[in-house]
């Protein structure tokens, strides 16, 4: 088989139907499963303080839903290379706007969970001064300036 009949290799065309995540993160969140580091990042740049795993998952789920598909706008189409549970989906990733900043997510269907797996969502603004997070490596090199 030629690689770039595989969807979305070498095309850069989406592989999954964006309102279809979005009515999941709406409406069906028990089949969107959030990376826990993406889940992390994530309630850090949404500001979102949940007692539990799952609260945190639902309010994150319910941000990303409050966003109609014309928000969102297609950045690219990759394999995962890096897979899960021997699953190596092709991921869409987006960026939106929320609260004046603009946040990166990529996600894609497992086939082996049956769902939407939220690969990663952060802030595509790491340096803007929007209150969103800002790796370690970046403040030590700001504060380095003064």
């Amino acid at each position: 088989m030629n690689t770039n009949q595989i969807q979305g290799a070498g095309t850069r065309k989406k592989a999954y139907s964006l309102n279809d995540f979005l009515d999941a993160c709406k409406n069906h969140k028990e089949l969107v499963e959030i990376n826990p580091d993406a889940q992390e990042e994530a309630s850090n740049v949404l500001h979102i303080s949940c007692d539990t795993t799952e609260e945190t998952k639902v309010q994150i789920l319910d941000q990303i839903a409050l966003h109609g598909i014309d928000d969102f706008e297609y950045i690219n189409t990759k394999p995962f290379r890096k897979g899960i549970n021997g699953d190596h989906p092709l991921v869409d990733a987006y960026s939106f706007t929320h609260t004046f900043i603009n946040i990166y997510i990529s996600f894609c269907i497992v086939r082996t969970r049956n769902g939407w797996y939220i690969k990663s969502i952060h802030s595509n603004d790491s340096h803007s001064g929007f209150g969103d997070s800002m790796s370690i490596g970046e403040m030590i090199k700001l504060i380095g300036k003064k």
